[in-house]
């Protein structure tokens, strides 16, 4: 299992401890918590398709990609992917806004 957690150093170590008593453990980084957009209000298919967006070269500069280019990696309509990337962008966008 791998997860990642956040919290203080002394909370954290107090959680090791008591996790490592119970299982092995291995720690693979420590790190500075940066605060990131939580994608979890997107669908699992507005993630794919952003994903899709980035790997085709639809937001580079300039762009390589197109929305017909997605919907073929997504195996879909053109108009089905641009809704896809159209909905995903807004609730992202939002996210930031807010």
């Amino acid at each position: 299992m791998c997860f990642e957690a956040v919290g203080g150093a002394e909370q954290l170590s107090e959680f090791y401890s008591r996790l490592q008593s119970e299982l092995q453990v291995e720690i693979e980084s420590v790190q500075e918590y940066q605060r990131q957009i939580s994608p979890t209000t997107l669908t699992r298919r507005q993630q794919t398709a952003l994903e899709v967006a980035v790997t085709v070269g639809y937001y580079q500069i300039p762009r390589t990609g197109t929305i017909e280019d997605i919907a073929i990696e997504l195996g879909c309509a053109h108009s089905t992917a641009g809704e896809l990337i159209r909905k995903a962008e807004s609730k992202v966008i939002m996210t930031f806004v807010e």
